[in-house]
C-alpha cells in the first residue's frame, strides 16, 4: 500500500489547474442563472398569456351566450307586440325563459333571469316584486338599454336589491318599426361565477386576477371593496398602469407594487367592448422558484468543482499507484477465473439436480419393461423411456458448459443406422398422438442409405423439434413425415426431412421472427401450448453445423411445411428398404450374458430411489448388494467388508463421492488400490470422466443409467473366474397379465382410480393394498393434525402438510384430492389466506371421508386369519428376516409380499405394514429387527 497523499505539495503544484476549475464554475454559474431569468421569464409571460386567453374566453362565452338569448328574445317580444298580444302573453314568454335558463342542468346557473320594462310597466318574470318606490326607469340596466344603440350591451357591477349578489345586466332596447325605443329588455348574470375564475388566474400562490371596463372601472377583483372604483385608485404603479391602458400601450410583465407595496408583475389584455383582463403576479413567488434553481446549480457546480479538483489532486498520485495497479490487475484475473470456476461448480450442480430425476424416469422404466405387463402397456413404457433418453440428451446439450462457452454446437461424429434413427423418433412422435384426431403419415425413401456417420443424437433432435412442434400446433386432420436423399459425392447424402401439418399455420408478417430466440407466435391463441420458443432456433443451428438449413412454407389457417436439410457421410450405399412399423426395443426381454452370485457389489447414493432404481437393474447378474446414502457410510463399509465392485455417487451431501473415493483409496491393503470403483453421476459434461480417473476412479457411468452401458461396466470389471452362465430359457414376460381384480369397487366413491394405483406398484395386488394402509395410517395422522391446526396456522406449517398429502394421494391414484392439496399447498406458500380458508374445510372433509373409505375398503379385500395364521406368520416372518440380513433386494421383495399375501389379522398385518415401510427405506437391519421382536412374541406365546 502507498502513503497517504502530499497535499500541502499537490496543491502548490496543481494551484493553476485548481484556479481554472473554479473559473470555469463561477462562469459555469453565472450563465446558468442568467439563463434560468431568461427562460422562468418566457416560461411566465407564455403561461400568463395562456391564462388572460382562457379568461378572455370564458368571458366572452358567458356573455357571447347571454347576447345570443336576450337577441333571440328580443325578436320574439317584438313579435308578441306587432301581434297586439297582451302584457300577461309577454310575461309568460319570458317567465318561461327564465325558467329554462334556470334549470338547464347547471350549464347557465349564472342566468338569474330575463325580464324587462315597456309601455310604462315593468314585466317582473323572475321575481323581483319591487316597492311602491321602485322606479325602473332609474335603474342602471333601463338607463344602459336607452343608449344601446340596438345592440346588448353590459352595465358595470352593481348589487341586486333582491339577492344582495353582485351582478352585470345585459340589456337591449326594444324599438318599433319608426325605430322609436318602445321598451328595454334585460338579462341579470351572477358575478360569483366571474369573480371566482377571474381571482384563481394567478400563476403563483399569491397571484390574482382583474378585470375593468372600457372606463377603466374595476368590476372583478378578489376584494370586493375594489369593484366599481377606478383602477387607477388602487395604488400609484396602478396609475401610470390606467395611463399605458388609456393610450393604448400593451401592459405586460410591468414591475409595480400592489395596493398591499408587495412587488408583483402585471399583464393586462384587451377583450371586448373595450374591457381589460388583467393578470397579477406575485415577484416573491417568481422569483423564489428562480432562486432555487440557481441554488441547485451551484450545488451541482460546487460539486462537479470539488471532484474535478479531487480528480486533478490525483492525477498526480496515480503514477505513484502504478504497481498497486498492477497487483490489483493480477488479483481481478484471479477472481475472474475463480468466478469462471464457480460458474463452472453451479452449472455442474445444475446438471446434477436435473439429470437426477431423469436417473428415476428412466431407470424406472427400464424396471417396468421387465414387469409381466400387456403388449399395449409394455409399448407406452417403451415410449416413456425412449422420450426420456431423447429429453436427456437436449438436457446435456442445453448444461455442456464448454458448449455454451464456445458458443456453438460441437458434432460428435459416430457410426449409426439410419433405420434406427427413423424408428426411435417417429415411436416418439406417435405416443404422443394418442389423445389426439390426427392421422401420421410417414413417407420414407426406402433408397436411402442405411448405414450412416453423423451426430445422430443432434439429428433427431432436429426431426423431434420440427415433429413435436407439427403435434403441438395441429388439433386434427394430418401430419406427414417425408424423409428423401441427394446424393454428394462419392461418401457424402444431403438428407432432407420435411414436416407438413394441416394446423393453422403461421402469418406471412410472422414468418421473419420464426427463428429468433425465445419467440412463440399468437401465444394468446396457444397460451396453454408449453415451450420456451428456443426450439426453432437451436434446430437450425444444428443443421447450419451439418451444412444444411431449415425453411418454412405456409398458408395461414390451413398448415406449414417445414424443411429441414443437412448432409452426412455414407459407411455403406445399401438401401434402406421399406421400414417396418416402429417397434420398441423392451429390456424386459434382455438377459444378462452372465450371473455373478458370489460376486460383492457396494452401491453409494443419497436418494434412496436411485438405489432401488439401480438394484433393480442390476438385478440380472443376482450380485449380492449392499446399499448406502452417504460417503461416510461407504466408507466405513469398505473398511469392514470386502467388495468386487463398487458403485460411488458424486454429489452427495457431507461427504462426496470424490472425497470418498480418495479415502478408500488411502486405506491400508493393496486390495484398496486393486478395488475397482465407478463413477455414478448425473453431471455428464465434458471433461468429467477424465476429472474422475485421476481422483481415484476406474471408470465412468453416467445417470440414468442404460442398460447397454450398465452391461459394458459389468463386463469389464466382472472377475470371468466369478461368473456363472445365465438363464437362457424362461417364460415371456409380455405373456404374463397383472392381477387386476382388487375387490376395492368401493374407492371410486372418493375418485380413486385403481388402473393408476396399480401401475405404480407395477401391478400387484398386494403391494397396492400395502400402499394403501400405510397411505390411510399417514393421512388419518395428517388429517387429525390438521383438524388441530385449522386454517389460520402458519402457512409453512400448512404448507408441509399439503405437500405430503398431495404425494401420497397421487401414489394411490386419488388424482383429484391431490390437485386439491397441490393448489392448497401453493396457496399456503404465496400466502393466499383466502384461498386457504375457503378451501381448507372443504379438502379436511374429503380427506376423512377418503380415510374411511380406505380403511373399510381393505376390510373387505384382506379377510381376517384364521387358526392357521400364526405359524404361517412365523414361517414368512423367519424368510423375509433371512433375506433383510443378507440385504437380498429380489429375496426381500418376494418374501415380503408373500407375508402381506397370507389372511393375517390386524395387529399382524399392522406390523407387516411398519415392517414393509422400513424396507421402502431402505432400513434392513431395522426391519430385521422388529422382525425378531415379533418372533420372541411367538416363542412365548
Amino acid at each position: 500500500m502507498t502513503s497517504a497523499p502530499r497535499w500541502p505539495r499537490m496543491l502548490r503544484e496543481n494551484c493553476a489547474k485548481l484556479g481554472l476549475v473554479f473559473a470555469a464554475f463561477f462562469l459555469m454559474a453565472l450563465a446558468g442563472c442568467l439563463a434560468i431569468n431568461n427562460i422562468m421569464g418566457k416560461e411566465l409571460s407564455h403561461a400568463a398569456g395562456e391564462s388572460l386567453n382562457t379568461a378572455e374566453s370564458q368571458i366572452m362565452g358567458c356573455f357571447s351566450e347571454a347576447d345570443a338569448v336576450l337577441s333571440h328574445a328580443a325578436i320574439l317580444v317584438r313579435g308578441l307586440k306587432r301581434e297586439d298580444h297582451r302584457q300577461e302573453a309577454i310575461l309568460g314568454y319570458l317567465t318561461r325563459v327564465t325558467d329554462w335558463m334556470r334549470r338547464r342542468d347547471g350549464l347557465m346557473t349564472y342566468f338569474t333571469g330575463i325580464y324587462g320594462f315597456m309601455d310604462g310597466e315593468l314585466i317582473d318574470s323572475i321575481g323581483l316584486h319591487p316597492g311602491q318606490s321602485f322606479r325602473s326607469r332609474t335603474r342602471p340596466w333601463y338607463q344602459a338599454g336607452l343608449h344601446s344603440g340596438g345592440r346588448t350591451v353590459f352595465t358595470p357591477p352593481y348589487i341586486d336589491a333582491r339577492t344582495k349578489k353582485m351582478i352585470i345586466s345585459a340589456v337591449r332596447a326594444l324599438d318599433n318599426d319608426q325605430g322609436e325605443i318602445e321598451g328595454v329588455l334585460a338579462l341579470d348574470l351572477n358575478m360569483t361565477w366571474l369573480l371566482n375564475s377571474i381571482c384563481a388566474l394567478g400563476e403563483t400562490a399569491n397571484g390574482y386576477g382583474i378585470i375593468v371596463n372600457q372606463n377603466l372601472d374595476v368590476q372583478a377583483h378578489p376584494d370586493s371593496a375594489r369593484i366599481g372604483r377606478p383602477l387607477r385608485d388602487l395604488g400609484p404603479d396602478y396609475q401610470k398602469i390606467a395611463e399605458s391602458l388609456t393610450a393604448g400601450r400593451e401592459v405586460s410583465a410591468m414591475k409595480i407594487k400592489d395596493a398591499g407595496g408587495r412587488p408583483a408583475i402585471v399583464f393586462f389584455k384587451r377583450i371586448f367592448n373595450g374591457w381589460q383582463v388583467g393578470l397579477v403576479v406575485s415577484v416573491d413567488d417568481y422569483y423564489r422558484s428562480m432562486y432555487q434553481a440557481s441554488a441547485a446549480l451551484m450545488i451541482l457546480g460546487a460539486v462537479f468543482m470539488a471532484v474535478l479538483g479531487y480528480i486533478l489532486l490525483h492525477m498526480d498520485e496515480a503514477r505513484l499507484r502504478a504497481e498497486e495497479a498492477n497487483r490489483a490487475l493480477a488479483l481481478a484475473s484471479a477472481l475472474a477465473e475463480k468466478n469462471v470456476m464457480l460458474k463452472n461448480t453451479f452449472l455442474a450442480r445444475m446438471s446434477h439436480e436435473i439429470r437426477t430425476p431423469m436417473n428415476a424416469i428412466i431407470g424406472m422404466s427400464d424396471l417396468a419393461r421387465r414387469e409381466p405387463y400387456p403388449p399395449k402397456a409394455r409399448e407406452y413404457i417403451a415410449g416413456i423411456r425412449q422420450a426420456g433418453a431423447n429429453l436427456l440428451a437436449i438436457i446435456n446439450d442445453i448444461l455442456d458448459f464448454s458448449k455454451i462457452e464456445a458458443g456453438n454446437f460441437p458434432l460428435h461424429p459416430a457410426p449409426y443406422e439410419m433405420s434406427a434413427l427413423l424408428s426411435d423418433t417417429l415411436a416418439t412422435i406417435r405416443v404422443q398422438l394418442l389423445d389426439k384426431p390426427v392421422e401420421f403419415i410417414t413417407d420414407i425413401s426406402p433408397a436411402l442409405p442405411g448405414r450412416l456417420t453423423g451426430d445422430a443424437t443432434r439429428v433427431r433432435q432436429v426431426l423431434l423439434n420440427l415433429l413435436s412442434n407439427a403435434v403441438k400446433y395441429t388439433d386434427r386432420g394430418f401430419i406427414r413425415f417425408t424423409a428423401a436423399g441427394e446424393r454428394c459425392g462419392e461418401t457424402g447424402i444431403k438428407l432432407v426431412f420435411a414436416v407438413e401439418d394441416s394446423g393453422g399455420g403461421i402469418q406471412d408478417s410472422d414468418i421473419n421472427s420464426l427463428f429468433s430466440d425465445f419467440v412463440r407466435l399468437e401465444e394468446e391463441k396457444h397460451e396453454n401450448i408449453e415451450g420456451s420458443g428456443l426450439g426453432l432456433t437451436i434446430a437450425r443451428n444444428l443443421c447450419r453445423a451439418m451444412s444444411g438449413e431449415i425453411t418454412v412454407e405456409s398458408e395461414y389457417g390451413r398448415g406449414s411445411t417445414f424443411t429441414a436439410t443437412l448432409r452426412q457421410s455414407v459407411r455403406d450405399w445399401t438401401p434402406l428398404g421399406e421400414m417396418p412399423p416402429a417397434k420398441a426395443d423392451l429390456p424386459g426381454d434382455w438377459r444378462a450374458p452372465f450371473i455373478a452370485p458370489e460376486v460383492s457389489l457396494l452401491l453409494v447414493d443419497d436418494l434412496p430411489s436411485n438405489l432401488l432404481v439401480a438394484e433393480g437393474l442390476l438385478a440380472p447378474w443376482q450380485t449380492r448388494v449392499t446399499t448406502c446414502l452417504s460417503g461416510r457410510e461407504a466408507l466405513a463399509l469398505a473398511r469392514e467388508q470386502s467388495f468386487d465392485l463398487v458403485f460411488l455417487d458424486h454429489m452427495m451431501p457431507d461427504m462426496d463421492g470424490l472425497e470418498a473415493a480418495r479415502a478408500i483409496r488411502a486405506l491400508e491393503g493393496e486390495r484398496y488400490r486393486r478395488l475397482p470403483i465407478i463413477a455414478l453421476t448425473a453431471n455428464a459434461m465434458a471433461g468429467m470422466e477424465e476429472m474422475f480417473l485421476q481422483n481415484g476412479f476406474n471408470d465412468f457411468l453416467s445417470k440414468p443409467i442404460e442398460i447397454p452401458k450398465l452391461s459394458a461396466i459389468m463386463e469389464k470389471w466382472i472377475p470371468a473366474a466369478k461368473r456363472l452362465a445365465g438363464p437362457e430359457t424362461g417364460p415371456n414376460p409380455s405373456a404374463i397379465q397383472p392381477p387386476f381384480d382388487l375387490k376395492l369397487e368401493g374407492l371410486y366413491m372418493e375418485g380413486i382410480d385403481l388402473a393408476v394405483g396399480l401401475s405404480r406398484v407395477g401391478g400387484s395386488r398386494e403391494q397396492y393394498l400395502n400402499v394403501l394402509e400405510m397411505f390411510g395410517r399417514d393421512a388419518a395422522a395428517r388429517w387429525s393434525l390438521l383438524g388441530r391446526m385449522s386454517a389460520d396456522a402458519e402457512r409453512p406449517a400448512l404448507a408441509t402438510q399439503f405437500h405430503a398429502l398431495k404425494s401420497g394421494l397421487a401414489n394411490i391414484g386419488a388424482e383429484a384430492l391431490s390437485q386439491r392439496a397441490a393448489r392448497l399447498e401453493e396457496a399456503s406458500r404465496c400466502q393466499d389466506a383466502a384461498f386457504v380458508h375457503l378451501n381448507f374445510a372443504p379438502f379436511l372433509e374429503a380427506l376423512g371421508r377418503l380415510v374411511s373409505r380406505i380403511k373399510a375398503g381393505l376390510v373387505a379385500a384382506r379377510p381376517e386369519g384364521g387358526e392357521l395364521e400364526a405359524g404361517l406368520a412365523r414361517a414368512a416372518l423367519t424368510r423375509l428376516r433371512e433375506e433383510l440380513e443378507g440385504e437380498n433386494i429380489g429375496g426381500i421383495n418376494r418374501e415380503l409380499q408373500a407375508l402381506q399375501a397370507l389372511p393375517l389379522d390386524h395387529a399382524a398385518r399392522e406390523a407387516a405394514a411398519a415392517i414393509a415401510e422400513l424396507v421402502l427405506r431402505a432400513e434392513f437391519i431395522r426391519a430385521a429387527d422388529v422382525i425378531g421382536d415379533h418372533l420372541k412374541c411367538f416363542e412365548a406365546e
